[in-house]
């Protein structure tokens, strides 16, 4: 969140219009790493926690899903040597593209990860272990704080949205508190963008599925709908 925050500052985004609150806090679970393991994936930065500390963060090869979570992992000195351009889905490809190795690979996920791609890779050969290194607890109501800001401000022109999931939980929670959905979603990626379209009335999806990306959708979009 923080980094969310000093990244739209940067922009020259004024502080005044942004409505940030946390949707979940995450819970790092204790990962104990299979011995015959040859190489780590990590789907986000959230795995990396349960990793500190442990050889395997330097000495095995990591594969991680984006630029957020490449950064997290290398700040352990990791040797990240591929970073996928959008998802699970796509980053398996990415690897049966450029991996010439067969590969035993320790997958730390969170409690809402898909994992169905694991099997474009297993079916190459591969072996995946699904490792769960942290469990993420949703806030149940919205803040008072925030619907009361929400009441007297109106509902903010865009929400950057980075997971399916918290897409969802976002949505579920303003339906809860009777707050209709309006504005543009701005959206990580495609993956992201197939659950908003199914709440809020205007999508679009960043060029680059990174913070960075989000941020350019979100200026560009403010650019073209500012009048002349």
């Amino acid at each position: 969140m923080q980094r969310s925050l000093q990244a739209l500052h940067d922009a020259g985004i004024s502080p005044e219009t942004i409505l940030s609150f946390t949707l979940a806090e995450p819970e790092t679970l204790p990962v104990s790493i299979p011995p015959a393991t040859t190489a780590l994936i990590l789907t986000s930065p959230l795995g990396c926690p349960s990793l500190e500390g442990k050889p395997e963060i330097t000495t095995l090869p990591v594969f991680a899903v984006g630029p957020t979570t490449a950064d997290a992992a290398r700040a352990l000195g990791a040797n990240v040597v591929l970073i996928g351009s959008d998802n699970g889905h796509t980053m398996a490809q990415d690897i049966l593209q450029q991996e010439t190795l067969l590969h035993t690979f320790a997958h730390l996920h969170g409690d809402h990860a898909g994992m169905e791609w694991h099997s474009l890779l297993t079916e190459a050969g591969h072996t995946v272990f699904p490792l769960p290194a942290y469990h993420t607890h949703h806030i149940e109501t919205l803040p008072a704080d925030v619907t009361q800001t929400l009441a007297e401000k109106g509902f903010p022109a865009f929400t950057l949205l980075f997971s399916a999931g918290s897409a969802r939980h976002l949505a579920n929670l303003l339906k809860q508190a009777n707050i209709p959905l309006s504005g543009t979603a701005l959206c990580l990626s495609e993956a992201v963008a197939t659950e908003a379209i199914q709440h809020w009335p205007h999508v679009r999806i960043a060029t680059r599925p990174s913070l960075e990306g989000v941020i350019t959708l979100l200026e560009e979009t403010q650019q073209q709908e500012t009048p002349s």
